[in-house]
């Protein structure tokens, strides 16, 4: 809305004295106004700006947002510690200081492998979170965390142009729909941005396996804190051995 505002001002300026403070506002769409233009530069005040409204087509509407980027295997793979700047979560307690990792919310998230269950064992270390659909809200909550855990950093972190890698496997249930969140957060879980929404579908195609894959940071990236948010529709993901390393390999 504030990128619109600002054009139509711009379309006033340009109008000049054909405007007043006291004309009538611009019609819906004049944000996308053009002006004829006389001799390459002046624009033609008398001209009648051309407005342009853009109307979705009903194949546009019932498509609905379009589908978030796939997360893919990715090889070769770093070491599972990385650079070892990100805490071993879970196995690690929450709450360490001055770097650590912590629940934002309760429920989505556990730790395993749980006990009596035939949960796989840990990728890395001896635990893992363990993402359930059934324990998890949808966001709604403007005073709930969007992420569901994070890791926080004692001096604010430059972590432009590595990748996030981690391990990821389908524990139970089915993987298609299955989306990974990351954000950039404070060191109290708040004030998310959000930095992608990825598909984590091809990465769970085989139940119990640990698969590793990767996610590029944006150039510059500077950071207090990295928080994660996981969804399915019916199924339970194990995501372990997070760790900042060199770039994803390019996918073939």
């Amino acid at each position: 809305m504030r990128a619109r505002g600002v054009l139509a001002a711009t379309v006033v300026s340009l109008l000049g004295t054909a405007c007043s403070s006291q004309s009538m506002p611009l019609p819906f769409g004049a944000a996308d106004a053009t002006i004829a233009v006389t001799d390459g530069s002046v624009p033609d005040t008398t001209a009648t700006p051309e407005v342009a409204v853009v109307v979705p087509s009903p194949d546009a509407l019932e498509a609905g947002p379009p589908a978030p980027p796939s997360l893919r295997p990715a090889s070769p793979a770093p070491p599972s510690m990385g650079d070892g700047k990100l805490s071993d979560v879970p196995d690690q307690t929450p709450g360490g200081s001055p770097d650590g990792w912590d629940f934002c919310q309760v429920g989505p998230l556990v730790v395993a492998p749980r006990d009596g269950k035939s949960d796989p064992p840990a990728s890395r270390g001896d635990q893992y979170f363990l993402y359930s659909s059934a324990g998890a809200r949808p966001p709604g909550d403007p005073a709930e965390p969007l992420a569901q855990a994070y890791f926080y950093f004692g001096e604010r972190l430059a972590v432009g142009g590595n990748g996030l890698w981690f391990d990821a496997t389908l524990v139970s249930g089915g993987a298609a729909g299955t989306t990974f969140d990351l954000y950039s957060v404070d060191k109290i879980c708040q004030k998310s941005v959000t930095l992608g929404r990825f598909s984590l579908d091809p990465v769970l195609a085989t139940p119990g396996k640990w698969t590793t894959t990767c996610i590029d940071l944006p150039s510059g990236l500077v950071v207090e804190g990295l928080g994660i948010r996981l969804a399915a529709s019916n199924a339970e993901i194990g995501i372990d051995a997070f760790r900042f390393a060199p770039p994803c390999p390019a996918i073939r």
